[in-house]
């Protein structure tokens, strides 16, 4: 895509391994487990994360599967609770539980209604250890599960993840980044 978002590829062997080889240019940058702890640091992930989201399919010619790690937009969320919500009896279904599901199936509603889910790159592994701090800002590496996907679903699973769970999440606006 020509975005400073990852190492560069070099060459790809796909005959003298069981599964194929990329090797990558370096990048210089700090990786650890260290996760974003200020306002800051959040912003500069989440930058970073926005310029993951400028590749789209109609900008690059690269065949990539739809990126589901579990759902991939507000429709296939929706399945996915109306399934999970199925299999409680309604007898065995708490008050709490039916209130949460109503609440979710109407911010379903608006999210379908307010957006369109357009795909964009999403890398699928928020892994602290994925992401390159460097002074020009961050770059990810590991790509291999990276797929066409809603970069809402891409920021929630980021937030999700047990990695971030004792982080101090972000004040800053997502609705104001432009996703």
């Amino acid at each position: 895509s020509g975005l400073p978002i990852a190492p560069a590829p070099v060459m790809i062997d796909e005959s003298s391994f069981e599964h194929p080889v990329v090797v990558s240019s370096w990048i210089d940058g700090d990786v650890d487990a260290k996760r974003p702890s200020t306002d800051q640091d959040w912003q500069s992930l989440l930058d970073h994360l926005l310029r993951v989201f400028r590749v789209t399919p109609d900008a690059v010619h690269i065949e990539l599967p739809e990126a589901v790690n579990n759902a991939n937009g507000s429709v296939a969320a929706g399945g996915l609770i109306e399934g999970e919500v199925s299999r409680f009896p309604d007898e065995h279904a708490s008050d709490e539980l039916r209130e949460l599901v109503s609440r979710t199936r109407a911010w379903l509603d608006t999210c379908r209604r307010l957006r369109p889910e357009a795909a964009v790159l999403c890398r699928q592994d928020p892994k602290p250890s994925n992401f390159i701090r460097r002074p020009s800002g961050w770059a990810s590496v590991d790509w291999e599960s990276v797929g066409w996907g809603d970069p809402a679903f891409e920021i929630a699973d980021l937030l999700c993840h047990p990695s971030y769970l004792a982080t101090r999440l972000p004040s800053v606006g997502l609705w104001s980044m432009g996703t």
